[in-house]
């Protein structure tokens, strides 16, 4: 299938990007807080934080790759008429909210 120029390059970007590099620092950070402060974190704080943060992550994300699987188009803001997008984007919002609040 071709997929170029879709949204399906939207979400593996966003996937490659925030998914690899953005985890990635986290995960040093929470490596690396014991030595750059000194004490020791809250493990619980630490797993709420992320559970909340992966789940929205790939709720955002992953509704993008399967539109841009169905043809949506990705350089525009209005959605195909006959797309199922509608099905879609109501589960990505909440994805889109999640940083934010952990």
């Amino acid at each position: 299938m071709h997929v170029h120029d879709t949204y399906f390059i939207v979400g593996h970007f966003h996937y490659v990007m925030f998914g690899g590099t953005g985890f990635a620092f986290f995960a040093a950070l929470h490596y690396w807080y014991p030595k750059m402060f000194g004490r020791m974190y809250n493990e619980r704080a630490a797993i709420v934080a992320f559970v909340p943060i992966f789940v929205g992550f790939n709720l955002l994300y992953f509704t993008f790759l399967v539109l841009g699987l169905q043809g949506m188009p990705g350089a525009t803001t209005i959605t195909c008429p006959d797309s199922t997008a509608g099905i879609f984007w109501p589960p990505s919002v909440p994805g889109s909210w999640s940083p934010v609040f952990c």
